[in-house]
């Protein structure tokens, strides 16, 4: 798995919607905030090997559901929405099949009781998928 992390402006909301997409090989969201590097791995993990997916018809919604501590769609789109407006940079965050982890935004090592919260939600929810 490859997993790139940049750091970048904040654009126009038209761009940005440029900027999230997905193909068979990787899939690119953007956040206001950095998840932990635990739950990047087990986001990009989970797209690839996931079956739970098939549920959520736009792989880049259920990217950003594996990023974020929501369970429904609009509570993440809501949140990205709004937090975005009070944010100068972003985080664009790129998940591949193929490749090695290059995450060059490092965030701490500990693990916080919402990341822990994301990692028990996303296994929980892909339990009988892999």
């Amino acid at each position: 798995m490859l997993i790139e992390v940049q750091q970048i402006e904040k654009f126009n909301e038209l761009i940005l919607d440029n900027l999230i997409k997905s193909n068979d090989n990787c899939v690119i969201q953007v956040l206001p905030n950095l998840p932990n590097n635990a739950i990047l791995r087990q986001a990009c993990y989970l797209y690839f090997n996931s079956l739970y997916k098939a549920r959520i018809r736009n792989p880049t919604i259920f990217f950003l559901l594996l990023l974020l501590p929501f369970e429904q769609i609009k509570d993440a789109i809501e949140y990205v929405r709004n937090t975005i407006n009070s944010r100068e940079k972003l985080y664009l965050i790129k998940c591949c099949k193929n490749g090695n982890y290059n995450i060059d935004i490092i965030r701490g090592n500990f693990l916080s009781n919402q990341d822990r919260f994301i990692l028990t939600k996303n296994s929980l929810l892909s339990i009988g998928s892999l």
